[in-house]
């Protein structure tokens, strides 16, 4: 996720990590964000528990999301009430980095399955600049989506924008999302051709590594846009597509 690689090129970004227990969460993420979720589970889990609480964080946003996919329901409210827990006995100690990572785990978990966020949650606004780079431009998909659901629908480009222009690096999987957020922004402002311009470029990035989790997690928030732009000329991507959102909306 905080990965910055040209597109195609994401398992050799992957393979050349040479440390083996962030070889292994990044992997976890690329089988998540390409569609395989038992996959990513299962890559995920030996690192739940991980001393190094960074590598465990990380292991259960995607141990939760994955699960959720495979109906493991149980296992995915169980992992993120631990990401609760870590974040609610954290003392001052707890270096401002990581706790801005378990902020982040939280309430992308809240946001992204429109749940209410925990009534002591802390602002993820006043953490995003202690997050990595790719981290922090996913951060602010998060808040884009975030401001959609509150129907304030104008805000959302600024957001959108603004974190392109953070970027000194194409970190294709959270701008896939920044721009699945467009997409739901200019459907609902009634702009078509600016939201097919947006689903372009995500699937600009996205097709060369096969990232199309985003697709089917957002289908219906596209407002059609995916039908029109996708299923004529990659029949066979856009069923796959389709097999998510079935799973994904069921978890």
């Amino acid at each position: 996720m905080n990965a910055a690689f040209a597109p195609g090129r994401c398992m050799e970004y992957v393979e050349g990590i040479g440390d083996a227990r962030l070889r292994d969460i990044a992997l976890a993420e690329y089988y998540y964000f390409s569609g395989r979720p038992a996959d990513a589970a299962r890559a995920a889990e030996p690192y739940l528990s991980n001393s190094d609480l960074a590598l465990s964080l990380s292991a259960c946003l995607i141990y939760t999301y994955a699960n959720l996919a495979i109906g493991q329901i149980q296992q995915a409210q169980f992992t993120l009430m631990e990401v609760r827990n870590t974040l609610a006995s954290a003392d001052g100690h707890m270096p401002l980095q990581l706790r801005a990572s378990a902020v982040f785990i939280v309430t992308t978990a809240a946001v992204l399955l429109h749940l209410p966020l925990p009534a002591d949650a802390e602002s993820l606004q006043e953490y995003i600049r202690f997050l990595p780079p790719g981290l922090r431009m996913f951060a602010l998909y998060v808040q884009a989506h975030y401001t959609y659901l509150q129907g304030d629908y104008r805000k959302i480009i600024g957001i959108v924008e603004t974190a392109f222009a953070m970027q000194t690096e194409v970190f294709p999987i959270p701008s896939i999302y920044l721009h699945m957020a467009a997409v739901m922004d200019y459907m609902s402002l009634k702009q078509p051709e600016q939201a097919q311009a947006h689903l372009l470029a995500a699937w600009e990035l996205a097709q060369p590594d096969d990232l199309i989790e985003a697709f089917g997690e957002h289908h219906g928030l596209l407002g059609g846009m995916l039908e029109a732009v996708l299923k004529k000329d990659w029949p066979e991507d856009f069923k796959r597509i389709i097999a998510i959102t079935y799973s994904f909306s069921a978890g």
